[in-house]
């Protein structure tokens, strides 16, 4: 990210995005809007650079969650609770 937009913006809120159960509002675009503030945000090309990494780590964390509790990933965590379920 260039030096002139972070010398622009800040990051606030932070806590506020951390403390929900709605995923959906921990999308990138989301999280930006909530937590950059400054006198003109980011540029086009940070902000894409932004929400592309919050995304790519969501993805990852995301994918990570079912080893959490043991689990080889989703797929497996699925043929269990089909099993509980039947």
């Amino acid at each position: 990210m260039p030096v002139k937009c972070l010398s622009v913006s800040r990051f606030s809120n932070l806590p506020e995005i951390m403390d929900t159960s709605e995923l959906q509002s921990l999308e990138g675009s989301r999280i930006l809007e909530k937590v950059v503030s400054g006198p003109r945000g980011l540029c086009s090309k940070c902000r894409t650079s932004l929400v592309n990494a919050i995304n790519d780590e969501r993805r990852e964390i995301w994918a990570a969650i079912p080893s959490f509790f043991g689990f080889s990933g989703w797929n497996t965590l699925e043929i269990v609770l089909d099993k509980l379920i039947s």
